[in-house]
């Protein structure tokens, strides 16, 4: 058995190639992998952050919107019983007119 020493230095090669090959696709795919798991990680904190901030512009607006609410229903009941005032009075104004 002859051995072409050319034939085994291109075989080699080729399987060196190969694997080197392999091996920096391997290595695209995680660090794509790992840049994207990174990136989602800072997005993600980012965005929580945001969602914690527009959370608490929405809580005090409610607080704002509640105390106006409660205000407005004071002001009815005030209004309210000031026409049951004026009401009476001109009941008893009348009363005592036509004595």
């Amino acid at each position: 058995m002859h051995i072409d020493l050319w034939h085994l230095a291109e075989f080699l090669a080729q399987s060196l190639l190969g694997a080197a090959g392999v091996g920096v696709a391997f290595l695209g795919v995680a660090s794509t992998k790992l840049g994207e798991k990174v990136l989602n990680h800072f997005f993600d904190r980012r965005l929580a952050a945001l969602k914690h901030g527009q959370d608490q512009k929405i809580e005090g607006l409610r607080a704002s919107l509640s105390r106006l609410g409660d205000r407005g229903v004071r002001s009815n009941e005030r209004e309210y019983n000031a026409i049951i005032t004026a009401w009476e009075s001109f009941i008893d104004a009348q009363k005592a007119t036509q004595q």
